[in-house]
């Protein structure tokens, strides 16, 4: 038995449409699994409610309630949520199971009488009008291995008797399996339960399906070595009336090259879709000639873009579709809508179902907020212990947020983000932070760069000068001339092609290496791997074999290790 699939129906936007597009069309016959869209679900029974408000009724309008017997206070079914994990609704794990004590909701802790025959019905449910009705239910039975069983099955009233009973199937003993198993009565296709003669319940005003459970006459030890007892769970009831229908299922909006959207379309994007639709398994062999249409509204205008006559429609097959062409060109709201039978010329049992849409909307391009520095701007920044940094940043549509680190140098705008200066939100108008800098080394040469970021736009921007650490009392070289610590400089040009110079400064005697290294860190050169004396050295290296990139430069000496970067660009 098949469930009905309704049509996608999202909401977004789109723009304007590209006037006197060329019609695409295409028509793909899948027959493959049965698209039963005449069957009507008329009940789905997940047992979500108290067992203590049974009867309960079904949908609203249908008359139909469940029922128990034995009732109150010889309560044999009732709704258990505690001693499976399997969820076979998807809203709950409860089921109904047959029980002996009410109270504990557990059937590990429970158990039932011998000889004990009880049963729950569903009903009346119509079936005048109908060609065909299944039931299909969930069942785990845990009860004595040989004895006691479970029937299921219809009758004519809600009261079983021997001679109403109509039984579909059966099940005796205790199921090997841990899982509920699926089970499917055909309610043209019964049996008596006492001459075992064929029934169908097909055109019977007032049907009642039933689960009836029957213990044997031994006593059984407790649970959870003895008896659990028997569960159903997700009864759905669906019926066919024999009638003829068109079925729309989704609409799906694609790229020019036939993949889906990731995300919602985009201004200037050019856009088609596919739209898949079914027919039933009964009613007609062929289906009566009809027209399908296909339209694409903004605020300003709608656009076909199918319009088709399909003929010799066979039953039980499914269809696609794919429409023409449009370009979102100017901001607005679109509805992507797909029409079955747009003149109503098939008769069908629902008229309901024949259209799948999909809208989505396209906002007018948000300006870029605008950013610039005021320091460092028109020189070199020199700071002991504090440094001013200090910006305007407007964005009149929306509220921006600045974020300010520091680099070595001035490319990747990737560096240490600023004490306080993550994530700040813009005011239109001057801002700025002062930026402890006493514990930084002395002559450290940093570029300062924010990142900039509202709803639709993200960017990075350098401070145009660096941020020199100058600390006036620090000691910079020793009285010999030699330096007063390890140092890596800058490498001259950066970026470069192909060559630079790195200099570097070594306090102690001991063993030196400079190293290159990809932004992968994979070593693409040692420039250096040797004793040095204390001082200031120079060396130069050659990317003529290395790609265009950032790399990484390392300078190993003892107890000390340095790393800056440097872009090769070809």
């Amino acid at each position: 038995m098949a469930t009905q699939n309704h049509g996608s129906r999202r909401h977004s936007g789109a723009g304007r449409l590209l006037a006197g597009a060329v019609l695409i069309f295409s028509l793909v016959a899948l027959v493959t699994d049965e698209a039963r869209a005449c069957w009507t679900s008329l009940l789905t029974e997940c047992f979500s409610r108290p067992a203590t408000q049974w009867p309960w009724a079904g949908p609203a309008g249908s008359g139909a309630q469940w029922r128990h017997s034995p009732n109150d206070p010889m309560l044999h079914w009732g709704i258990q949520a505690q001693y499976y994990d399997q969820r076979i609704c998807a809203t709950d794990q409860q089921a109904a199971w047959i029980i002996g004590d009410p109270t504990t909701e557990d059937p590990r802790y429970d158990g039932y009488a011998p000889n004990l025959d009880t049963y729950m019905t569903y009903g009346p449910i119509n079936l005048s009008n109908v060609v065909a009705a299944n039931v299909l239910f969930f069942l785990y039975c845990r009860s004595e291995p040989s004895h006691d069983s479970v029937y299921w099955g219809a009758a004519t009233a809600s009261g079983l008797t021997a001679a109403n009973m109509q039984v579909s199937g059966s099940f005796y003993g205790r199921m090997q399996s841990i899982d509920f198993q699926e089970y499917t009565m055909d309610l043209s296709n019964l049996r008596n339960y006492t001459t075992h003669d064929s029934v169908s319940m097909i055109g019977e005003p007032a049907v009642f399906i039933f689960f009836r459970f029957k213990a044997d006459g031994n006593s059984n030890p407790p649970p959870p070595t003895g008896d659990v007892g028997a569960f159903v769970d997700e009864v759905i009831i669906a019926v066919d009336d024999g009638g003829i229908d068109l079925r729309a299922g989704s609409l799906n909006l694609l790229r020019p090259d036939s993949s889906d959207f990731p995300t919602t379309p985009q201004l200037g994007d050019t856009v088609w879709a596919s739209f898949d639709w079914s027919t039933c398994d009964g009613g007609v062999l062929e289906y009566p000639e009809f027209r399908v249409t296909g339209t694409v509204t903004t605020s300003t205008q709608t656009l076909v873009v199918l319009d088709t006559v399909m003929t010799g429609v066979q039953p039980n097959t499914r269809y696609r579709f794919f429409t023409n062409t449009w370009v979102n060109e100017t901001p607005d709201d679109y509805c992507v809508r797909v029409k079955l039978d747009t003149l109503g010329e098939v008769g069908e049992t629902s008229e309901i179902n024949n259209q799948s849409y999909q809208c989505y909307y396209i906002p007018a391009p948000n300006p870029a907020p605008v950013f610039t520095w005021v320091a460092p701007a028109t020189d070199t920044l020199l700071a002991d212990t504090i440094a001013m940094i200090r910006w305007i940043c407007t964005d009149p549509d929306e509220i921006a947020h600045v974020s300010l680190y520091y680099d070595q140098d001035q490319f990747g705008c990737v560096g240490v983000n600023l004490p306080g200066g993550v994530n700040r939100e813009e005011h239109d108008g001057p801002d700025s932070l002062a930026w402890d800098v006493h514990t930084l080394p002395q002559f450290r040469t940093l570029y300062v760069f924010a990142n900039v970021v509202d709803e639709q736009n993200q960017f990075c921007t350098y401070g145009p000068y660096p941020v020199v650490i100058d600390h006036p009392n620090a000691v910079g070289e020793r009285r010999d001339g030699l330096p007063a610590e390890f140092a890596l400089e800058q490498n001259y040009p950066n970026p470069f092609n192909p060559s630079t110079e790195i200099r570097y400064s070594v306090a102690a005697a001991g063993a030196v290496k400079l190293r290159v290294f990809d932004i992968q860190g994979r070593d693409v050169a040692t420039l250096v791997d040797e004793a040095h004396a204390p001082g200031n050295y120079r060396v130069q290296f050659d990317g003529s074999a290395l790609a265009s990139g950032i790399y990484l430069y390392q300078l190993t000496a003892p107890a000390t290790t340095l790393t800056r970067k440097m872009v090769l660009m070809k």
